[in-house]
C-alpha cells in the first residue's frame, strides 16, 4: 500500500520529525516549516501523494495579488500556489503512484518548504498592509 511506502520514505529521511496526522492518511513533516503529505486513492488502483504547506492567511485576495500569484506560478518548475477552502494561500505539488519515488518525495518536501518560505516573504512584503497577508 502506498501509504506504508510513503511513511517508510519519510521516516527514513526525517525520523522523529514525521507525525501521522489524526486526519489519516496524512503526515506532517517538520522541516523549516510544517509540510503536509497526504495519500489519497484515485480510481482503480491509482493513488496520489499531495505535498503542501501554508504560506499566509490571505484575508482578502485582491486582483493585484492574484496576478502576482499567477505570474509567480509560471516561474515555478514544481508546485503551484493555490487558495485552500479557508482562503489561505498554499503551495502544493502532487505525485502519482505510477511514478512515485522516495528520493523525489523527500526532495519535494524540502523544495516545497524552501520555496514556500521565499514566496511567503514576498507576499507579506508586497501585500501585508492592504492585502491582509499575515504569516501563518
Amino acid at each position: 500500500m502506498l501509504f506504508d511506502v510513503v511513511y517508510g520514505c519519510l521516516s527514513k529521511a526525517y525520523g522523529e520529525h514525521v507525525q501521522e496526522s489524526p486526519e489519516s492518511p496524512t503526515f506532517i513533516v517538520s522541516t523549516t516549516r510544517p509540510v503536509l503529505v497526504r495519500v489519497s486513492a484515485l480510481s482503480g488502483d491509482a493513488s496520489v501523494v499531495d505535498i503542501a504547506t501554508w504560506l499566509v492567511r490571505a484575508g482578502e485576495v485582491t486582483q493585484e495579488m492574484q496576478g502576482f500569484l499567477l505570474r509567480r506560478a509560471a516561474r515555478l518548475r514544481f508546485g503551484k500556489p493555490a487558495l485552500d477552502q479557508d482562503g489561505d494561500i498554499i503551495l502544493e505539488h502532487s505525485l502519482f503512484s505510477e511514478s512515485f519515488d522516495c528520493a523525489v518525495l523527500v526532495r519535494l518536501v524540502e523544495l516545497i518548504s524552501s520555496v514556500a518560505s521565499d514566496l511567503e516573504r514576498e507576499l507579506v512584503q508586497k501585500y501585508g498592509k492592504y492585502g491582509g497577508a499575515q504569516s501563518k
